[in-house]
């Protein structure tokens, strides 16, 4: 790995680091994010997304072995469109003139040429600018700043130079982009919410997803890593604790697409725990508590509840019963008795059982295997 890459994301001063504790104002960028998540996932490319570090989101092109970035800022507005004067226009604040938002966008670029493969800047508004070819920068969602008239180009630069000064500016128009992007200012949260199902529907065409509790599982994951400020040793340990890659938002989504399917199949287990002699008010327990502890699987930062998922994995497989009998679930609250008191100590008994039933739907959904050792009787 570059070691520039060490820098960027370990050592470096970041000129703006207190995003995060503000991050309640700054929802439109999360959701913009969101769905700029599942742009990236569709292209079926591997990457990283970190948040506030630098700029707003950073993007890098892998996980493991990253070699280029883009540093995109996002910006919202309720005016209709940006001008260049707004982009260079400097603020002064307790120590003097604050750099620009143009300014900010292409100091990393200045800092770091070498791995950068595009600055962007990203607004639900679109950019005026004077192009080269005479066209109406207001009707186009990607304006190059390569694509700018030359007087334009000029004046960009002197201004730049002169905030960035004493470092040279390098050529950075051709990687440098003014984006309009589709998501609005007013219901950013609903349009998320649609490309979530959008999404879910070409990975699952034939099934309908619950996708309110998974944009806000799909939020929260993207809040907590925005405002994780935990002092990392290594670009792994900080890629982990501020990024979402490719393979981490993969098992998010394979999490959240498997509802469809536990609840098909809890539809015929219910008929099932008749027959074992479950009365009408236990099941409608188990089934709402069901409900509560599959919101808790598609947490990603739910680290207790993955824990006691794995125990109770571990059981069944040991125990591998065939049938829901209470007696199965006698057996597998024994195996994972340490696990519940010392993962899940305040959930009930019903939502315990619940998770069991869960994982067993799992298991014999997935399983080849066949003999078990508790038996059709329901002994072991």
């Amino acid at each position: 790995m570059d070691p520039t890459f060490q820098s960027l994301l370990l050592t470096d001063k970041a000129r703006e680091d207190s995003g995060g504790e503000a991050s309640d104002r700054f929802d439109f960028q999360k959701n913009w994010a969101l769905c700029e998540l599942l742009r990236l996932h569709e292209t079926g490319s591997d990457y990283c997304m970190v948040f506030e570090r630098h700029e707003d989101v950073l993007v890098l092109d892998s996980a493991h072995t990253p070699t280029q970035i883009e540093f995109v800022q996002v910006k919202s507005t309720r005016r209709s469109h940006w001008t260049i004067g707004q982009l260079l226009q400097r603020e002064t604040g307790a120590t003097g003139k604050k750099g620009s938002i143009l300014g900010k966008l292409v100091g990393n670029y200045v800092k770091y040429r070498p791995i950068t493969k595009a600055l962007s800047l990203v607004s639900n508004a679109c950019f005026r600018v004077e192009l080269a070819d005479g066209s109406d920068s207001t009707t186009q969602d990607l304006v190059p700043i390569a694509n700018a008239a030359s007087n334009t180009q000029r004046r960009l630069r002197r201004s730049l130079s002169t905030e960035l000064a004493p470092s040279s500016v390098p050529p950075y128009e051709s990687v440098t982009f003014l984006v309009r992007s589709a998501v609005p200012l007013r219901d950013h949260d609903i349009h998320a919410m649609g490309r979530i199902a959008d999404y879910l529907a070409k990975r699952s065409p034939t099934s309908s997803f619950p996708v309110l509790a998974i944009y806000k599982n799909f939020f929260a994951e993207v809040r907590r890593r925005n405002n994780d400020r935990h002092q990392c040793r290594t670009v792994a340990e900080f890629l982990e604790r501020r990024g979402i890659t490719s393979t981490e938002f993969e098992r998010m989504v394979r999490v959240a697409t498997r509802i469809p399917l536990i609840d098909t199949l809890w539809t015929a287990l219910d008929a099932e725990l008749v027959l074992e002699g479950f009365d009408f008010g236990t099941r409608l327990r188990l089934r709402r508590a069901h409900t509560e502890y599959e919101l808790a699987v598609l947490d990603p930062a739910n680290v207790a509840v993955d824990e006691f998922r794995q125990a109770v994995r571990r059981a069944l497989e040991k125990l591998r019963p065939d049938r829901p009998s209470k007696k199965m679930l006698d057996a597998i609250r024994a195996e994972v008795s340490n696990e519940i008191l010392e993962l899940i100590p305040d959930k009930p008994t019903d939502y315990v059982e619940a998770a069991i039933l869960h994982e067993y739907l799992i298991f014999t959904s997935s399983s080849v295997s066949a003999p078990n050792s508790i038996d059709s009787t329901g002994a072991a």
